[in-house]
C-alpha cells in the first residue's frame, strides 16, 4: 500500500516551493468533523502570522458557537449577526468579496460540521470562484484517527476541493499521549483518498501533541503569553514547567512545521522593501 510521511514525523521538506511570481490573497478554511481541532489549527495559524503582521482577517459563521471559538482568543473577530443557514452563507459570500477588493488574507471558522461552506460547495466550485476574483482558496482538513473523519474527507470534501491547495491536518493532540502518532495514523495515510489527494498536491502535517493546551485554552491567552507565564487576573499562574513545555511546542515545533509550508499557501507578512519600505509578500521572514 502507498502512504507517504506528514511533515513533523519526516525531516524531508515536502513544502516550501520559492517565492510565489505574484502573490494573492489567501482565504484558509477549517473543515472537519466536529471537535477534531479546527478551531484550534486556526487559532495556531492566526497567531503565527498576526504576530509577524499579516493583514488577516478572522471571521467566525456560526456565532451560535462561542465556546472553543476564535472569539475566545481574539478580540476582532467578525461574525454575522443572525443565525440561519443560508443568511450566514449569504454574510461569508460577502466577506470574501470584500476580502477580494481589499486584497486582505482571511481565515474562516465554519464551526460544528462545516453545513455552511458544505453547502456553498454543493452548488458552486468554490475555488474557481475564488480564483477569478483573485484569492487563493486553501482548504484545511483535520482528521484525527477515528474512521469516521476520514469518512467525512472522504464523502463530504475530497472531491470538492480536488485541484484546491489542501493542508490535511493529523491532529496527535487527540491521541493519548503514550500513543504513537506514527503508528495510529498510518491507516489514515495509507488510506485511498488520501495518498490519492498527496498525489494530487496535498500537503499533510502533524500537529503535536501539547499535554497541558487547556491550560492556554481556559484562560483564553497567547501561546506566547502562556509559555511566558502571563497570567490572567483571576487565574492561577501556570506553572514553570508547563511555561516551558509550551514555549518549546509554540517555538521548536509550531513555527518550524508552518516554515515548511509552501509560501503561497500562507497569509503574507510584511517584509521591508527597498529604502526600508514595507511590502507584502508570502514570506516567513
Amino acid at each position: 500500500m502507498r502512504t507517504f510521511e506528514p511533515e513533523g514525523l519526516s525531516a524531508r521538506g515536502m513544502g516550501d516551493t520559492g517565492r510565489p511570481a505574484k502573490s494573492q490573497p489567501v482565504l484558509m478554511i477549517a473543515v472537519g468533523r466536529g471537535r477534531v481541532g479546527k478551531t484550534t489549527i486556526l487559532n495556531i495559524f492566526g497567531q503565527y502570522f498576526r504576530k509577524r503582521g499579516s493583514r488577516l482577517a478572522l471571521w467566525n459563521v456560526d456565532p451560535h458557537t462561542q465556546s472553543g471559538s476564535l472569539s475566545e482568543f481574539f478580540d476582532n473577530v467578525e461574525e454575522p449577526g443572525f443565525g440561519g443557514l443560508t443568511d450566514r452563507g449569504k454574510w461569508l459570500e460577502a466577506k470574501i468579496t470584500e476580502q477580494s477588493e481589499g486584497g486582505y488574507d482571511a481565515l474562516v471558522d465554519v464551526g460544528g460540521g462545516d453545513l455552511i461552506l458544505s453547502r456553498m460547495a454543493n452548488s458552486i466550485n468554490l475555488n474557481r470562484v475564488t480564483g477569478k476574483m483573485g484569492i487563493k482558496l486553501v482548504m484545511i482538513h483535520v482528521l484525527g484517527t477515528d474512521p469516521g473523519d476520514l469518512d467525512h474527507f472522504r464523502t463530504n470534501w475530497a472531491s470538492k476541493i480536488a485541484g484546491c491547495p489542501t493542508i490535511l491536518v493529523l491532529n496527535a493532540g487527540l491521541l493519548d499521549p503514550e500513543a504513537s502518532p506514527v503508528a495510529e495514523f498510518r491507516h489514515v495515510l495509507e488510506s485511498d483518498v488520501v495518498v490519492k489527494a498527496h498525489e494530487a498536491g496535498a500537503r499533510a502535517i502533524l500537529l503535536p501533541l501539547l499535554g497541558c493546551m487547556k491550560h492556554v485554552v481556559e484562560r483564553r491567552i497567547s501561546f506566547d503569553d502562556a509559555g511566558e507565564g502571563v497570567t490572567p487576573a483571576g487565574m492561577s499562574p501556570i506553572s514553570p514547567f508547563d511555561q516551558e513545555r509550551i514555549f518549546q511546542w509554540w517555538n521548536d515545533e509550531i513555527a518550524p512545521l508552518i516554515d515548511r509550508l509552501p509560501r503561497e499557501w500562507l497569509p503574507r507578512i510584511p517584509s521591508a522593501g527597498p529604502a526600508g519600505e514595507v511590502t507584502e509578500e508570502a514570506t516567513h521572514g
